[in-house]
């Protein structure tokens, strides 16, 4: 409880929500609650549906080693390591996909040249979102000078 009070506070000067009967912070995904009426605190994590769910264990292990700010952005960055290697995974199959259809095609010219465009549109957005996680993972290991 006291925990949650001081990561309320530490995450403060970033951005505090007020309405009547509660405050409530959010950080990387995380939510702290801070309910006025009997001077309680919550935390929820929000990063994976609109719906607020429990802070899994490794997370909250990690928030409590290092603090609930440095904690929620080191969290978002593992995960957008992930992220970066799935995209990676997704762009390396579709060009082989296409370069299987580019082989197929002079069989059935219209299905496969239909197919090689979806390739094209799928691998131009699933690169222009790993360029977007790069970026993430660039801003955060140079904010904590990790490169």
């Amino acid at each position: 409880m006291k925990q949650l009070k001081d990561w309320f506070n530490e995450a403060c000067v970033i951005n505090v929500f007020t309405f009547k009967e509660y405050d409530f912070v959010i950080v990387s995904g995380f939510k702290i609650t801070h309910y006025k009426k009997d001077d309680t605190y919550s935390i929820q994590d929000a990063r994976t549906s609109d719906f607020y769910t429990e802070v899994k264990e490794e997370d909250m292990k990690l928030l409590q080693e290092l603090g609930f700010v440095k904690g929620a952005y080191t969290i978002t960055y593992n995960r957008n390591l992930k992220r970066i290697d799935d995209y990676t995974k997704a762009i390396e199959i579709l060009f082989a996909k296409r370069v299987e259809y580019n082989r197929k095609l002079p069989k059935n010219k219209p299905f496969y040249t239909k197919r090689i465009k979806n390739c094209n549109k799928n691998i131009h957005d699933n690169h222009d979102m790993l360029q977007f996680y790069r970026a993430k993972v660039e801003q955060y290991e140079n904010k904590n000078n990790l490169i």
